[in-house]
């Protein structure tokens, strides 16, 4: 129902009265996380995984919780661990590859992504994502293919078509027909989700007196 304070203290009752559970201490975490307790969700993943190291969703909720505490080091063991212990989270690999590229790592955030594409070819965020790092370094026509498929597989998603008409600029041999037909096409699709400018009942007239 979206009342996560609500929810967390009632978590909180319940691991005071069933400490030993696991279970309850990750719900406690994604709650706490929810309402961007940080500190407090980071403690519930840490102790949820004390009590059952094997448990590849708690360490990739503690690497979320990381990385929005800009301790990408510390998010990247983690989801390296969730990914370790589960080979096909790709949620997880996906994170682990974002880590990379906060890094810098651009080469193995690539390998990450390909790993990602390789078990489900319909992420779009990974393409998205893969078309990023394939840009930073400097591969213009990969990252377009890699944005357009990003498109393909999700049509709505705003990032990606907008990251695909960016790269177009770049691409050999586009002319400006084929870049304003792609522009109209995003127009198509995505103005519908962007707010409209307010109108503000103020006089416009330039020599009004600041109030």
């Amino acid at each position: 129902q979206g009342k996560n304070d609500q929810a967390a203290d009632v978590l909180r009752r319940a691991a005071a009265l069933a400490p030993e559970s696991p279970a309850i201490l990750f719900n406690l975490g994604n709650a706490l996380s929810a309402t961007q307790d940080l500190a407090g969700a980071l403690a519930a993943y840490a102790a949820a995984v004390a009590l059952q190291p094997q448990a590849p969703a708690a360490h990739s909720n503690r690497g979320i919780v990381l990385r929005d505490m800009e301790d990408i080091e510390g998010a990247m063991a983690a989801f390296a661990t969730a990914v370790a212990q589960d080979k096909d989270f790709v949620e997880a690999r996906y994170n682990l590859a974002n880590c990379y590229r906060d890094l810098g790592s651009l080469t193995d955030a690539e390998d990450e992504l390909r790993e990602v594409l390789r078990r489900r070819d319909t992420y779009a965020k990974a393409h998205n994502a893969l078309g990023n790092v394939l840009s930073d370094q400097g591969r213009p026509l990969e990252a377009t293919s890699a944005f357009e498929a990003a498109v393909k597989a999700d049509p709505a998603n705003m990032a990606a078509a907008s990251n695909w008409l960016s790269a177009l600029q770049y691409m050999p041999g586009i002319g400006e027909d084929h870049l304003a037909a792609a522009h109209r096409d995003w127009h198509t699709l995505h103005t519908a989700e962007i707010p409209p400018r307010p109108n503000h009942p103020n006089t416009r007239d330039p020599e009004r007196p600041l109030v």
